[in-house]
């Protein structure tokens, strides 16, 4: 008889921030509340909007996940000018910030960013940095959109970390779960927060139809998902995540618990296979029964080449 994919994981009991104490990750007990804005579409009034959600929110700091340009702006040039703009108010107001790659992200343009050099701003693409007293890994659009790149990130980053800052593909985001994070970032496609093995993953994009705001504490997450007035979906979305796991404060997203269940079924399908638990086949129809697109099923249980 087939196993239940679908089962609830409890989240772990700390959700401060990590820190290397003596061989063993020890809890920080300071809030840092954090602004995240991916898939910037870029206007004359884009740079305004951004300084306004920063006057709003008061961040300890901000995070860009991916997508920083756009394509359809036309002039990438008054684009990039524009994330100058930003990173050069967050640096003079002393924020910091973190930005990872995403797949509009290219060059020339976006080495200005380094070459800029502005103190608080930080490419966090490809390697772990501390933003306010947390550990960041930024994974970058390409090792999504890779199957074998994938399938090594957590070979490649095995490090403990709080944050993995993403652009990832949404076929792909399973592998961003195999990552030793507390909470998954990720800009690409998708307004959605779940819960899934006792890790927070927030998917966002395009700013400015919403940001996220992460206010992190030492027991607890609070997460809103924030929308300008004009905008039909203009209630902010607002939820918890601590040992007791996700709870949402007001209406929640469509198939958030949905959401969470397929990739947990996924994570435990796998395990499964490789442990021989379980043939491929019966596993396969399992996630279909449960609704994971076949697309995802088959790339995700498929051995490597």
């Amino acid at each position: 008889m087939g196993c239940c994919l679908s089962r609830r994981v409890a989240a772990p009991r700390n959700f401060g921030v990590l820190r290397e104490a003596r061989g063993r990750w020890a809890p920080c007990l300071h809030q840092v509340k954090i602004l995240i804005v991916s898939d910037i579409t870029w206007g004359p009034a884009t740079l305004r909007a951004l300084q306004e959600a920063v006057r709003e929110v008061h961040p300890s700091a901000v995070m860009v996940a991916g997508d920083i340009v756009d394509n359809k702006s036309g002039d990438l040039d008054a684009c990039w000018r524009g994330v100058l703009g930003f990173f050069r108010y967050l640096s003079k107001s002393r924020i910091a910030a973190t930005y990872v790659r995403g797949n509009w992200d290219r060059s020339p343009g976006y080495e200005t960013l380094s070459h800029a050099k502005l103190p608080f701003i930080q490419n966090c693409t490809s390697r772990v940095i501390e933003l306010a007293g947390l550990r960041v890994l930024g994974i970058p659009h390409q090792f999504t959109n890779n199957l074998n790149s994938a399938r090594a990130l957590s070979s490649a980053f095995p490090e403990n970390v709080d944050i993995v800052l993403a652009h990832a593909e949404n076929i792909r985001r399973v592998w961003l779960l195999h990552l030793n994070a507390r909470v998954v970032v990720t800009g690409h496609f998708d307004e959605q927060i779940a819960e899934v093995r006792g890790k927070l993953l927030i998917s966002t994009w395009n700013f400015p139809r919403h940001f996220v705001v992460l206010d992190w504490r030492p027991r607890q997450l609070d997460i809103e998902y924030q929308y300008p007035s004009s905008h039909p979906r203009s209630s902010t979305r607002r939820a918890t995540f601590s040992k007791r796991g996700l709870v949402w404060k007001n209406r929640p997203f469509a198939n958030s618990e949905e959401y969470g269940r397929r990739l947990d079924a996924l994570l435990n399908a796998r395990e499964r296979l490789l442990s021989g638990l379980e043939e491929r086949k019966t596993l396969e129809q399992q996630l279909l029964a449960l609704g994971v697109p076949e697309r995802h099923i088959r790339e995700y249980l498929a051995r490597p080449a």
